[in-house]
């Protein structure tokens, strides 16, 4: 574990003090303790995160799906706080990340779970905005026909099983 002083001052982007503990309350570094003189301890292997400075709230899938992969990419921490998300929905978001192959998650020392890009995401970041952004829509879409193929199986197999019921089957 290291302190706040320690963690602000590594490379490669040097910030102040007060800006960790700004990210700290904030929620944006994992793993963090304080210990029993009630200075906060970050995790060794810590990221710094991919702050609300360097993303605009934005409310696209796309775009989301494509900061969030800008922000892997340089090597930041992603965090649902960041984009204003709920765990769940922002789950949904590294979900297709991870399915479409440009992610894989981590797990470091701090027991948080940091994510990698992949061969196939490096290989994406590589090409022009307008292409990234249409290949992930295309992403969306095929994970939004996945879920309602999905979604559409349930429903045919409870109303099966519902008529197998009512007859006795």
């Amino acid at each position: 574990m290291k302190t706040v002083s320690e963690f602000a001052k590594e490379k490669p982007n040097k910030v102040k003090e007060a800006t960790v503990l700004t990210w700290i309350s904030k929620g944006y570094i994992g793993g963090v303790e304080k210990n029993k003189d009630g200075e906060w301890l970050i995790p060794d292997d810590a990221r710094k995160p991919y702050t609300a400075n360097r993303i605009r709230r934005i409310s696209k899938q796309d775009v989301i799906l494509k900061s969030i992969l800008t922000g892997i990419n340089k090597g930041y921490a992603v965090f649902p706080e960041l984009y204003g998300r709920t765990e769940q929905d922002f789950q949904s978001f590294i979900d297709e990340l991870i399915e479409g192959g440009y992610i894989k998650q981590v797990i470091l020392s701090c027991d948080v779970p940091y994510y990698k890009m992949t061969i196939k995401g490096i290989e994406l970041m590589k090409k022009g905005d307008r292409e990234i952004l249409a290949v992930l829509k295309e992403t969306i879409i095929t994970a939004g026909k996945m879920a309602d193929a999905v979604k559409e199986a349930a429903a045919t197999t409870g109303r099966a099983l519902e008529l197998a019921g009512a007859t006795g089957a």
